[in-house]
């Protein structure tokens, strides 16, 4: 169940949701809003998983001027926001659409299932219960997508932190990226029982823009 506005303002209030910055309301979230710092990976660097090594990043200040992401262009950013809720909420980001239609994505961590799952695992549930991937983020921090919905959260929301954006362009316009400027939801939903273990993430209590881990 997706909480809607009323619900949000009455769950800031009480402390179950916490958000430390600028709080804008809509209708079933928390606006997003960039923060002021992209990281730009230095282009056609070999990433091994089983081999890491530091990954190389240009810091780019976006209160100096506006960024232009180019065709195919990928940067990660992070929000202006920290948020942190209790354990029987779950976050998630929503895209801003007047941006999707541009072909910018600027989270590609998770996916509902369409249909059949894509692993070769076979799963089945009853009518009542969906079904999600959620895809790894240190590999959403490279570029890398296996889909472009609505995205879970990873490090919320048993800790403080701002959310990482991985913004990709997948369209043909040259789209300038300001600080500040809205660019997606925070949408919240209540699961059915808080959750009982510690969730393990290597971008726990992250701030700011960070980049991707594997150990």
């Amino acid at each position: 169940m997706f909480l809607s506005d009323k619900t949000i303002k009455e769950y800031i209030q009480s402390g179950k949701i916490k958000v430390i910055g600028e709080i804008d309301i809509e209708g079933t979230g928390i606006s997003l809003h960039l923060g002021n710092e992209l990281l730009i990976p230095r282009p056609y660097q070999v990433v091994d998983s089983k081999n890491p090594k530091e990954i190389e990043y240009l810091k780019y200040d976006l209160n100096q001027n506006p960024y232009v992401l180019k065709p195919n262009d990928f940067v990660l950013g992070s929000s202006k926001e920290i948020v942190k809720t209790d354990r029987d909420i779950l976050t998630m980001i929503d895209g801003r659409s007047t941006y999707a239609r541009m072909g910018m994505s600027i989270h590609l961590s998770a996916m509902f299932l369409d249909g059949l799952p894509f692993s070769k695992e076979i799963v089945k549930t009853d009518r009542d219960i969906l079904t999600m991937i959620d895809g790894r983020s240190t590999y959403a921090r490279m570029g890398m997508s296996i889909h472009l919905s609505a995205m879970f959260l990873d490090g919320l929301p048993f800790s403080e932190e701002s959310s990482v954006l991985e913004i990709k362009n997948y369209g043909f316009f040259n789209i300038l990226l300001h600080p500040g400027e809205k660019i997606g939801t925070y949408l919240f939903s209540m699961l059915s029982t808080p959750i009982e273990g510690e969730k393990s993430s290597l971008y726990r209590n992250q701030n700011g823009v960070t980049p991707p881990k594997f150990v």
